[in-house]
């Protein structure tokens, strides 16, 4: 399963749309998700605004099936300001 493929979306508490989406191996995914379990997401702004930190709220993962019957790893992480 290292090698497979996930859809990793991400978004903040309270908002519908995503704040970014990314694929990436299972494999990399798992040391990603460590990563910001323990350290969080520090977000810099295009803007002047001072950097925003968050943690991890909710995580949801599951194998669904795409239009087409293929099937793919999802996975949903909302994140709320540290």
């Amino acid at each position: 399963m290292d090698r497979e493929l996930l859809e990793v979306s991400i978004y903040k508490t309270g908002e519908d749309r995503e704040f970014t989406k990314l694929t990436m191996t299972y494999s990399d995914f798992k040391v990603f998700h460590e990563y910001i379990q323990r350290d969080g997401i520090k977000y810099e702004p295009y803007t002047s605004k001072k950097r925003e930190y968050y943690v991890i709220k909710e995580f949801w993962l599951a194998l669904t099936e795409k239009e087409n019957g293929s099937k793919k790893f999802q996975v949903d992480i909302t994140i709320k300001e540290k």
